[in-house]
């Protein structure tokens, strides 16, 4: 029993040093957010999406004019 868990443990990949920064990395970010959640600084989910809507079109409006576009093809 013993030799199959070792077996199982050898068989498992190590993670690359890429995964291991990102891993660290995304822990601090949801620590960050639970702490941020309980201090109670929190925005509505409403509130999120109007304001990423409007950077969507600022973002539409710029392409359309450094692409030349008018959208009329």
């Amino acid at each position: 029993m013993h030799e199959s868990l070792l077996k199982d443990f050898m068989q498992l990949p190590v993670p690359d040093q890429q995964e291991v920064v990102h891993d660290a990395w995304f822990c601090q970010q949801v620590r960050a957010g639970l702490e941020s959640a309980h201090a109670e600084n929190l925005h509505l989910a409403a509130e999120v999406e109007a304001k990423f809507a409007a950077r969507r079109a600022l973002t539409r409006s710029q392409l359309e004019v450094t692409s030349g576009s008018s959208g009329s093809d």
